[in-house]
């Protein structure tokens, strides 16, 4: 949606200096929110001539979370949280448990497995419940690994970032940690269930909690048909560069669903339609469409090669990634000859799962 320069920004964040005044946390869907409001907040100190402030709190939803560990009661014992990683792996070992033979390739379900199950911790659904509705054997199979997955992080006193939202309200409940004085959610289309009962523990426990106004839109949706995905991308750039001409100063916002899936191709196909022949049009022209979500770790050819390695060590590669192992420049040296050779043989069995000791 097109912005209208500074004047809409202060316009849309009016609350925002009554809410830093109060002394609030602000809270914020996105990080990208977060910083919004506080580079809004900056300039409007600077138009009024200061050098120097008190920095807001104003963070990202899963920021201000994992501050109740760090920042709050100090001397409060909190169970050990798990890396997202290291998540990952104990989510694999208990796919693989679950599915037994009925599954080729369990690794490449994880991610799905986590979001469900931030998903379902978000709206508080308990493992059992997920048993008991099961009604395929998919379905039967992310329960029966669920309810695994949540036993051993409970036997190890672990905690993941989808089950410390439930443990802080718990806490807040119980009044074993302290909640801030005043709390504003900004950017929430609506609060999840398990957000809600933090809130609702906070103003039991006479916290001030309020939602930020949503600005107000007056444009028109309109549909329009396109040939592909491809297309769809394009026109939406092309709608972009529309606006501009119209309203120079204007910030273009493009939602795209999904967008974690590729992002780089997704940027890629807004840009052309953007500013066709971006490619010869230097800097500024590269730098005219930015991509909320970052380009993920693994996709980074060092890292996505360590990874490699480290995973051989707890489950079998096939031969694609043993083959792309042996070809790369990065890891060791001297002849290749032997690399190659290897190589081929590993073509002549596609199919096949090697371990690190065979």
């Amino acid at each position: 949606m097109p912005g209208g320069g500074r004047e809409a920004r202060a316009a849309a964040y009016a609350w925002l200096d009554d809410a830093v005044g109060a002394g609030a946390d602000i809270v914020t869907a996105s990080r990208r929110l977060a910083r919004e409001l506080r580079r809004v907040y900056d300039e409007r100190q600077l138009a009024r001539g200061l050098r120097s402030w008190r920095t807001p709190r104003i963070v990202s939803w899963e920021a201000w979370l994992n501050g109740f560990p760090d920042e709050s009661n100090p001397g409060v014992a909190w169970p050990q949280r798990l890396h997202p990683q290291a998540s990952a792996i104990v989510w694999e070992r208990c796919l693989a448990r679950a599915a037994e033979a009925q599954l080729l390739d369990h690794n490449g379900l994880v991610r799905q497995a986590r979001q469900s199950w931030h998903r379902i911790n978000e709206w508080r659904v308990p493992p059992v419940e997920l048993a008991r509705f099961a009604s395929n054997d998919d379905e039967r199979i992310f329960a029966a690994a669920a309810g695994a997955y949540r036993r051993e992080l409970e036997k190890r006193d672990w905690i993941d970032a989808a089950l410390l939202p439930e443990l802080i309200a718990e806490r807040l409940q119980r009044g074993e940690i302290d909640a801030p004085a005043r709390v504003v959610f900004a950017g929430f289309d609506r609060l999840a269930p398990v957000a809600r009962a933090i809130a609702g523990a906070l103003e039991a426990r006479g916290c001030g909690v309020s939602t930020a106004p949503a600005p107000a839109h007056r444009a028109t949706p309109r549909i329009v048909s396109c040939a592909d995905a491809d297309a769809e991308l394009r026109s939406a750039g092309a709608w972009a560069r529309q606006q501009l001409s119209l309203h120079p100063a204007a910030r273009i916002a493009i939602v795209y669903p999904g967008l974690e899936q590729d992002a780089a191709r997704v940027e890629r196909l807004v840009r052309e339609g953007l500013a066709p022949g971006w490619q010869q049009g230097g800097s500024s022209h590269a730098a005219a469409v930015q991509v909320s979500y970052g380009r993920k770790l693994p996709d980074y050819p060092l890292v996505a090669l360590a990874i490699a390695w480290l995973q051989w060590t707890h489950r079998g590669l096939s031969s694609r990634e043993v083959s792309t192992l042996l070809r790369t420049p990065l890891i060791g040296g001297g002849t290749t000859g032997g690399c190659s050779r290897l190589e081929l043989a590993l073509r002549r069995l596609p199919d096949r799962r090697w371990s690190a000791a065979s």
